[in-house]
Protein backbone atom coordinates (compact mmCIF):
# COMPACT_ATOMS: atom_id res chain seq x y z
CA UNK A 1 0.00 0.00 0.00
CA UNK A 2 2.71 2.27 0.89
CA UNK A 3 4.03 2.35 -2.95
CA UNK A 4 0.95 3.02 -3.97
CA UNK A 5 0.23 5.66 -1.71
CA UNK A 6 3.99 7.03 -2.89
CA UNK A 7 3.36 6.66 -6.46
CA UNK A 8 0.09 8.44 -6.16
CA UNK A 9 1.84 11.24 -3.88
CA UNK A 10 4.45 11.55 -6.34
CA UNK A 11 1.98 11.84 -9.81
CA UNK A 12 0.39 15.09 -8.02
CA UNK A 13 3.91 16.23 -7.80
CA UNK A 14 4.37 16.16 -3.73
CA UNK A 15 7.43 14.00 -4.33
CA UNK A 16 9.19 14.89 -0.88
CA UNK A 17 5.66 13.64 0.77
CA UNK A 18 6.20 10.13 -1.36
CA UNK A 19 10.05 10.08 -0.72
CA UNK A 20 9.08 10.36 3.04
CA UNK A 21 6.11 7.43 2.56
CA UNK A 22 8.88 5.58 0.96
CA UNK A 23 11.45 6.13 3.72
CA UNK A 24 8.99 4.63 6.16
CA UNK A 25 8.44 1.59 4.44
CA UNK A 26 12.08 1.35 4.19
CA UNK A 27 12.72 1.46 7.41
CA UNK A 28 10.13 -1.44 8.00
CA UNK A 29 11.17 -3.63 5.25
CA UNK A 30 15.13 -3.16 5.12
CA UNK A 31 15.92 -6.31 7.31
CA UNK A 32 13.29 -8.45 5.55
CA UNK A 33 14.46 -10.44 2.07
CA UNK A 34 11.19 -10.34 -0.42
CA UNK A 35 10.33 -8.65 -3.73
CA UNK A 36 8.57 -5.85 -1.85
CA UNK A 37 11.77 -4.72 -0.09
CA UNK A 38 13.75 -4.60 -3.44
CA UNK A 39 10.56 -2.60 -4.84
CA UNK A 40 10.72 -0.23 -2.19
CA UNK A 41 14.54 0.40 -2.53
CA UNK A 42 14.41 0.85 -6.34
CA UNK A 43 11.19 3.55 -6.13
CA UNK A 44 12.35 5.22 -3.23
CA UNK A 45 16.04 5.50 -5.41
CA UNK A 46 14.09 7.10 -8.44
CA UNK A 47 12.29 9.39 -6.50
CA UNK A 48 15.63 10.66 -4.36
CA UNK A 49 17.12 10.53 -7.45
CA UNK A 50 14.59 12.88 -9.50
CA UNK A 51 14.90 15.06 -6.50
CA UNK A 52 18.47 15.47 -7.28
CA UNK A 53 19.74 13.53 -4.25
CA UNK A 54 22.21 10.62 -6.07
CA UNK A 55 24.35 9.43 -2.70
CA UNK A 56 21.52 8.55 -1.30
CA UNK A 57 19.58 7.11 -4.39
CA UNK A 58 23.43 4.84 -4.84
CA UNK A 59 23.42 3.92 -1.22
CA UNK A 60 19.48 2.85 -1.17
CA UNK A 61 20.07 0.91 -4.69
CA UNK A 62 23.42 -0.47 -2.69
CA UNK A 63 20.85 -2.09 -0.12
CA UNK A 64 18.45 -3.53 -2.72
CA UNK A 65 21.17 -5.45 -4.51
CA UNK A 66 23.01 -6.40 -1.24
CA UNK A 67 19.49 -7.71 -0.23
CA UNK A 68 19.05 -9.43 -3.96
CA UNK A 69 22.45 -11.63 -3.39
CA UNK A 70 21.61 -12.58 0.50
CA UNK A 71 18.37 -13.51 -0.95
CA UNK A 72 19.78 -15.66 -4.06
CA UNK A 73 17.64 -18.65 -5.46
CA UNK A 74 16.19 -20.48 -2.96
Amino acid sequence: MQLELSELLAETGQVREAIEVLEFAFQRVHQVYGPETVLVCRRLADLLQESGNHLQACEVLKHALDISEHAGPR
